[in-house]
């Protein structure tokens, strides 16, 4: 037998009276968001909106525009995420919300936001790819490749990048089973409508579901941390991605032969938890 924890009754009652003011706030059908296993013919729109997502926060840091070859970067890691997926359907989840009056008409509708998370009941020592730092050799070598980082000053930043997350991450968490949010994503024409509210309960349930604390990484802005607060996640601090020994020296500036790594290396993360763990019986 199993008791849910203080701290898990109240998100779950959170993620309740959430899902209850969205409904009243969008009383229209067409403008509630339903959920479903992402497809195949999913990945262009998620790719996509994972690059409006983050181009603002995450171009300056890296030099990066909306370039045809960072877009070619951002779908590659979608599928490589689907790809896991599908490898691992028990353990890496991608779910997506859609505009209601596609699916109902049995059409694939058009994708409002994603969420990915991967319950790792066996946590291992990540390597230092922000990309497959969850992913054990035997599913890296089952996995497509990813394209090489768009060509500029973000490649060494980009790797240190993911160097920071992991080791924070591994510094704040131990061993110990989580599961971690990679990626929550809500188009940008679709804010502010609930989408992302459906999308954070589904994976509280799926957690609490599963007995594990939750783990993410957010960008320091003025609506991500609120947001997930009101879930009840507790704030584990500020970290800097980029606060890593970097080798600068094969990372050119631009045309004037200023290097704007100097000037972008203070892009902040906030590290989050909620504890979810399902406390048994015989543990009490």
């Amino acid at each position: 037998m199993t008791i849910a924890s203080p701290a898990l009754t109240s998100c779950l009652a959170t993620c309740r009276r959430l899902e209850n003011a969205t409904a009243l706030k969008h009383r229209s059908p067409s403008t509630q968001p339903l959920l479903r296993s992402a497809t195949e013919a999913d990945l262009p729109s998620m790719g996509r909106i994972l690059l409006s997502v983050f181009l603002d926060s995450m171009a300056p840091l890296f030099g990066l525009d909306r370039s045809p070859m960072y877009e070619a970067f951002r779908q590659a890691q979608i599928r490589r995420l689907f790809a896991r997926c599908q490898l691992q359907p028990a353990s890496t989840k991608i779910v997506v919300a859609t505009d209601g009056d596609g699916d109902k008409q049995g059409g694939a509708g058009n994708v409002l936001g994603f969420v990915v998370w991967i319950l790792d009941v066996t946590p291992r020592e990540t390597s230092s790819s922000s990309d497959d730092h969850e992913e054990s050799n035997t599913v890296k070598k089952s996995l497509p490749p990813l394209p090489p980082f768009p060509p500029g000053q973000g490649a060494a930043l980009y790797q240190a990048f993911g160097d920071a997350m992991s080791a924070v991450q591994r510094t704040k968490m131990g061993d110990r089973p989580r599961c971690y949010l990679k990626y929550l994503c809500v188009d940008p024409t679709s804010q502010r409508r609930g989408v992302g509210t459906t999308l954070m309960s589904h994976v509280c349930a799926d957690a609490e579901k599963a007995g594990l604390p939750i783990y993410l990484e957010a960008a320091p802005t003025v609506s991500a941390g609120p947001f997930y607060k009101k879930f009840g996640f507790e704030d584990l601090g500020v970290f800097d991605a980029c606060e890593v020994p970097l080798d600068l020296s094969s990372v050119k500036g631009d045309e004037q032969g200023e290097s704007k790594c100097q000037e972008t290396m203070t892009m902040q993360l906030f590290a989050m938890k909620l504890e979810t763990q399902v406390v048994r019986r015989d543990e009490v």
